[in-house]
């Protein structure tokens, strides 16, 4: 079922360039995660591998933008950032758990990266998308799933429950933020699809959002994916297991005969 979109909708995804911090950070944010995996030894922390404690505060340090966390001991999704990264890097095979003596250690996997290098900003934007949509499992980050293709349409879910004027986030709607999961409204910012003002740290809490707003960009690109797919398809990849991490080499093209008119660019997956 394919989408027919508004001819504004078309230029904006037309006029959208693809750059390391446009239309959002990921691909800036991204990178330096993948270069402090591999210049340093990360020993994982727990049965899950998730980053340790002593890392969190440098790499979110490396980050376009930063956030204060005042939490006396963060754990990796205090960061949701940095937990929306680590989902990417280990759902597009570039990040592996290795076993290194007695422990176990991240590491960039060659061949994997040896591919990515190959691609240009718009074909590494569009993978880590389709990656975080259709390859990532809550599994990697040793959170119950069980649902391939679960984050496209949880994503899709949290906006359309953003209002054309934005959501003010107060005390009463705390909680629904945090149902919806932090890492996907942080990867949501990353790629652009949402537009979130940071709030004032407070004690004992880590990331706080003020407002989140809709981007034009978010609107455009989200219509056409959603529009593109048949409710039978969107039903089956909500009831299809695949908790499977992608190994070895960078190929992602599920959305290029889709969006490729409008991102010519997108060369090679």
């Amino acid at each position: 079922m394919g989408q027919v979109l508004s001819p504004k909708l078309e230029q904006i995804l037309r006029e959208q360039q693809i750059t390391e911090t446009e239309p959002g950070t990921i691909l800036h944010d991204f990178e330096a995660f993948l270069e402090f995996i591999a210049t340093n030894q990360i020993i994982t922390s727990g049965k899950n591998h998730l980053l340790p404690l002593a890392c969190l505060a440098l790499l979110n340090a490396r980050m376009a933008q930063p956030i204060e966390s005042r939490l006396k001991r963060p754990q990796q999704k205090s960061y949701p950032h940095l937990h929306g990264l680590y989902l990417l890097a280990r759902a597009t095979g570039l990040m592996r758990v290795q076993k290194h003596q007695k422990d176990a250690v991240l590491v960039v996997d060659s061949a994997a990266m040896e591919s990515w290098i190959g691609l240009n900003h718009t074909e590494r934007y569009f993978a880590l998308l389709e990656a975080w949509f259709n390859r990532a499992s809550l599994e990697m980050v040793g959170e119950r799933s069980g649902w391939g293709g679960e984050l496209q349409s949880r994503c899709l879910i949290i906006w359309q429950h953003i209002p054309e004027k934005g959501l003010k986030i107060d005390k009463s709607r705390e909680q629904s933020v945090r149902y919806w999961e932090l890492h996907n409204l942080a990867l949501m910012e990353l790629f652009g699809l949402l537009r979130i003002k940071h709030g004032e740290p407070q004690q004992d809490k880590g990331w706080i959002i003020d407002c989140i707003e809709r981007t034009e960009f978010g609107g455009a690109l989200l219509s056409l994916i959603a529009g593109s797919r048949s409710m039978e398809e969107i039903l089956e990849d909500l009831f299809r297991e695949d908790d499977e991490e992608a190994s070895g080499e960078v190929v992602f093209n599920a959305y290029q005969e889709l969006l490729q008119p409008y991102f010519p660019e997108w060369r090679q997956a």
